[in-house]
């Protein structure tokens, strides 16, 4: 009797290590570049990258390097956040590597912190073919240290950053108050439509703006924005 236990015994505890060994562990690496607003370059140290879900974190050092350990191998949403940066996330990276020679490598990342321009007026009018947006901010850009905004576009009064048909670039200002002058076209090639009223909302952003689209809602997220700002303005588009 006890050779047959010690022989169910010895087969059990084969195939929980098989069961076991079957798990694949790998480690993920990656540099994050950190600047300020303005694009100019601040600490790397700091940074918290948390796999999402699993209670799994690390912290950037002074190099920008960070390494997270202990995950299997398969599909991540890496948070990215440090008080003064809008939170940025990487959705889906595939941890496929293992931990002893082969390490996922996320690429290299660039973070700018919190927007701290403020849009304080913004005028449009149409001349011909063309939608001239005059907005004006605080402080000022200058040639040197030029300052971003960004526009939201869509057909109702609400338009904001969350409630939006569509979206720009962002805008290098090196005075207080700029003049861009945008094409009936590229509103066509953005779905808009001859006639149709356009609302314009403008908030200031970050060089890096650290924009991503949420992996639970599909919506594009602007994570830098300076939210305070002017109400929106319209236009009939030619």
């Amino acid at each position: 009797i006890y050779t047959a236990f010690f022989f169910f015994f010895c087969i059990f505890s084969l195939s929980c290590n098989k069961s076991s060994s079957n798990i694949s562990y790998g480690q993920i690496r990656g540099v994050v570049r950190l600047v300020d607003d303005l694009n100019n370059p601040q600490t790397f140290a700091g940074m918290q990258v948390t796999a999402e879900n699993t209670g799994i974190s690390t912290i950037s050092d002074s190099t920008g390097k960070y390494i997270l350990n202990g995950l299997q191998n398969g599909m991540y949403n890496l948070i990215f956040s440090k008080p003064g940066y809008g939170t940025f996330i990487l959705a889906g990276f595939n941890n496929n590597g293992n931990v002893l020679d082969h390490p996922s490598i996320v690429p290299l990342i660039t973070l700018g912190q919190f927007s701290t321009t403020t849009l304080t007026a913004l005028n449009v009018n149409v001349n011909n073919d063309s939608v001239m947006l005059r907005p004006t901010i605080d402080p000022a850009g200058t040639v040197d240290q030029p300052r971003g905004i960004r526009f939201f576009y869509g057909t109702t009064p609400d338009i904001s950053n969350e409630n939006f048909s569509a979206y720009s670039k962002v805008y290098q200002l090196s005075n207080p108050t700029g003049i861009l002058k945008i094409s009936a076209d590229y509103f066509y090639s953005l779905g808009f439509s001859a006639g149709d009223t356009i609302y314009i909302k403008g908030y200031g952003d970050a060089f890096f703006s650290n924009d991503y689209d949420d992996p639970q809602t599909g919506q594009h997220i602007f994570p830098n924005l300076n939210e305070t700002s002017t109400t929106a303005v319209s236009f009939i588009l030619p």
